[in-house]
């Protein structure tokens, strides 16, 4: 099998097991989380060359915490933060006790704030600001179609139109007139999606999912997740640059590692939550 069908394949299983997942509810949505988590947290430590069983293990305790404070609140975001701002000195105070290893602990912080607090945010998106206790599958799944659709509507426009480079130094296949069209792009499938996939005669979801959203919301959370979707491919990128390696892994075939494929999604996730619960 060539590279084109093997990335066709795994890509269409990922997509599979990501909606199958969002869609048995909050068990599903959180050991979503917990997959994505696991590898983007043993990635994250390799690019930064402090892969190591102990930093790991630290790592991977500190995101179950967080993990565990989500379920404890529930959905209540704003009880969410009084539980980080607990957790968040109790981090810093364990890690700078340890002064042999005082550049991974910034790594550890940074490794939180870019992949466990976006994960944790995620297990949230099924829930709006006046649905706390109503799971709604749609929301996430939306979530998703915006991110892929970003990147295709960005790479396609680039292809078209593509002329000036957006980050030539981090990411040469990047143009202005990519992200400029596929933000207007995003923006028109955030309205589509809001007015024919959230509506009762149009959801494939179900009828409960009616004025959840107004198309302007979904046309600001498109243009939102595309631009800030593509800050968090420029980051994931500049860590590959300064590690010197193509890909951040070869877990899934013929698309690299779980940061590769999930860049743009930690930034997107935590837009799409805060965005979402604008009255």
């Amino acid at each position: 099998m060539n590279n084109f069908w093997t990335r066709v394949v795994s890509g269409i299983g990922m997509i599979a097991l990501v909606i199958f997942l969002i869609l048995q509810e909050q068990w599903g949505i959180t050991t979503l989380a917990i997959i994505i988590g696991i590898g983007c947290h043993f990635e994250w430590l390799k690019l930064k060359g402090k892969l190591t069983t102990l930093n790991l293990t630290i790592s991977l305790f500190y995101f179950f915490i967080i993990l565990f404070f989500r379920q404890i609140n529930n959905s209540d975001l704003h009880n969410l933060w009084k539980s980080i701002a607990i957790f968040l000195p109790i981090l810093l105070g364990f890690n700078y006790t340890k002064k042999e290893n005082k550049i991974f602990n910034i790594n550890l912080i940074v490794n939180h704030l870019y992949i466990s607090i976006p994960l944790l945010l995620f297990t949230l998106t099924p829930y709006t600001k006046s649905y706390f206790n109503h799971y709604n599958a749609m929301l996430p799944i939306m979530l998703m179609i915006l991110v892929w659709s970003s990147d295709s509507w960005a790479y396609v426009a680039g292809k078209l139109f593509g002329k000036h480079k957006l980050a030539p130094k981090i990411s040469p296949g990047k143009t202005w007139e990519g992200l400029i069209g596929g933000t207007i792009l995003s923006g028109l499938t955030g309205y589509l999606i809001v007015q024919y996939l959230l509506e009762p005669n149009g959801g494939f979801i179900g009828s409960d999912n009616y004025h959840i959203f107004n198309p302007l919301k979904g046309i600001i959370l498109g243009i939102s997740i595309s631009i800030f979707g593509t800050m968090g491919d420029l980051f994931e990128s500049s860590l590959k640059r300064k590690a010197g390696v193509k890909d951040s892994g070869n877990i899934l075939p013929g698309h690299g590692g779980m940061l590769d494929r999930f860049d743009a999604f930690l930034f997107a996730a935590v837009v799409f939550t805060i965005v979402s619960r604008i009255p």
